[in-house]
């Protein structure tokens, strides 16, 4: 069935993105037509109910942008196409699209046994393919739970990694699988890990040089206890080899509590970033760490106000790079308050990490820079949420965006004045994607009078950022502390492409997907 510019087919094994959803919700999957119509995934669509017994759809759609600079159309959302009885329920958790018309998606789907199923979609050539189970875990005895990272050397070739639960060692383990020329090879346990621990371990994130060359992070628990232990995993021209800890690191985490957190890759390099303890109960020290051509450097650390793990980073050349980060409930010794920071890289060197410019440094909550793209060496951009005490306005967290001109950070743009506009109370910018330099979209959300998070976009023209726009065409439930909604996921490969999906709740506590594209 084709679509506009897209095409539903069977058969096909590859997609496109989204983000972390949250604890208790299921998905449908939904994409969006060039010309503006949706339709569900082939074979994704259902309901569940949640902790508080009420049923809800959750739908995680797919757009295309036809370029940076032009305006947000209606979002488009079509609950009677995902409420199919007996069909699964699907999210989707991670995105790369190697090239316009090209991406990959992975996540999860739960049939109506309860069981969650690790699936992949892809976007081939604007051209939208059937979803495929991942298998081959523990020789067909283990059940792929979820994709949590994706990453693509070329349209076609591919890496997947995240967890599965072992019916045979009763543990949740991390996994990967590669993809070449658009097929999938078969989930593999990843080796030279051994755990005990009943705790999930996790892939957490993915980088590719090339195809066939690629990287893998995470983290796992090598004994019973509640410590974890960061691990890294090459694939080099196609073949996965041993994961290992990261180099350096280990002697340092005195504590025994560490994580790998963020991959970036460019031309022939791959960039870790993560954090460690060196005491119990005490804050986590940051970790940078390069790999090129098989040869780790040494690890460093970053100085100055980096408070808070490292959550993002990314690279416009090797030693050219940005680091973001702040809150993040992965780090179990994390203060009760943090603040956005970023810290640059350039000609191989870090420099201090210092507060995101037009933000605060006092914090009530775990606020944070949550994701960071440079397009170019000098221009960076960053999104995330900081702690505002403007009046007019109740205190909480609101949203930012700051770019990076000529190796200077200048003053964020917050949009408190937008949220107070709507009555709002607090906003967040989750993710971030540049198509050059001065030219990008965040998303994230806002939260109304009555609790409600509600999915806004905002675009940077020439160096401008824009008024946030609350998501045109979204029918959403208010006045009921259960709705929600946010925009997930981002990926500009080129100014003429993007891809945008979100969630929100809308009529009769259903949540549902939406798609939205500038026109």
């Amino acid at each position: 069935m084709i679509l506009g510019d897209w095409k539903l087919s069977q058969g096909a094994k590859r997609a496109p993105q989204v983000g972390q959803l949250r604890r208790g919700l299921t998905v449908s999957a939904l994409v969006l037509t060039a010309g503006g119509l949706a339709a569900s995934l082939p074979g994704t669509a259902g309901a569940a109910v949640s902790p508080r017994g009420q049923a809800r759809q959750l739908a995680v759609s797919i757009s295309t942008q036809r370029t940076v600079s032009q305006g947000w159309g209606q979002a488009i959302a079509e609950p009677g196409r995902l409420n199919k009885i007996g069909q699964q329920y699907a999210s989707l958790t991670a995105l790369a699209c190697p090239s316009p018309g090209n991406c990959l998606a992975g996540g999860t789907e739960t049939p109506l046994t309860n069981s969650d199923r690790a699936f992949t979609v892809s976007q081939v050539h604007g051209r939208l393919q059937a979803p495929v189970l991942l298998t081959g875990v523990a020789g067909g005895y283990g059940v792929i739970s979820q994709v949590t990272a994706v990453a693509c050397g070329s349209a076609g070739n591919c890496v997947a990694g995240g967890s599965y639960w072992s019916p045979v060692t009763r543990l949740a383990l991390p996994f990967v699988d590669r993809e070449v020329n658009g097929t999938w090879a078969g989930a593999i346990a990843i080796r030279g890990l051994t755990q005990t621990s009943s705790l999930t371990s996790q892939v957490t994130s993915a980088g590719c040089i090339s195809a066939g060359n690629c990287l893998i992070a995470g983290y796992y628990f090598p004994a019973p206890t509640a410590n974890r232990q960061a691990f890294v995993l090459r694939e080099l021209n196609g073949t996965w080899r041993t994961a290992t800890p990261v180099p350096g690191i280990a002697s340092r985490d005195t504590a025994r509590y560490s994580d790998a957190t963020a991959v970036t890759c460019v031309k022939d390099t791959c960039i870790v970033g993560g954090f460690y303890t060196v005491a119990t109960g005490s804050p986590s020290t940051d970790f940078l760490i390069g790999e090129s051509r098989g040869s780790w450097s040494a690890p460093v650390s970053l100085t100055g106000a980096d408070n808070g793990p490292i959550i993002s980073i990314s690279c416009s050349a090797p030693g050219t790079c940005a680091a973001a980060g702040g809150g993040d409930s992965a780090d179990r010794y994390l203060s009760a308050a943090t603040f956005p920071w970023v810290a640059t890289e350039l000609s191989g060197s870090w420099g201090q990490a210092i507060p995101v410019p037009g933000t605060s440094t006092d914090s009530k909550f775990l606020t944070g820079a949550y994701s960071v793209a440079c397009p170019a060496a000098g221009s960076c951009a960053v999104a995330g949420g900081y702690w505002d005490q403007s009046p007019g306005i109740p205190d909480g967290v609101q949203a930012f965006a700051a770019s990076q001109v000529n190796g200077i950070w200048k003053p964020a743009r917050t949009f408190r004045t937008f949220v107070r506009a709507q009555g709002g109370r607090s906003s967040t910018l989750t993710a971030i994607s540049c198509s050059s330099a001065g030219n990008c979209v965040a998303g994230g959300y806002y939260t109304d009078k009555w609790n409600n998070n509600l999915p806004i976009l905002v675009t940077e023209v020439n160096g401008r950022w824009g008024t946030p726009l609350a998501v045109p065409g979204l029918a959403l439930a208010r006045n009921m502390v259960t709705a929600g909604g946010e925009v997930l996921a981002l990926d500009c490969p080129s100014a003429a492409h993007c891809v945008a999906a979100g969630t929100f709740e809308g009529h009769l506590y259903q949540q549902q997907g939406f798609v939205v594209t500038q026109k």
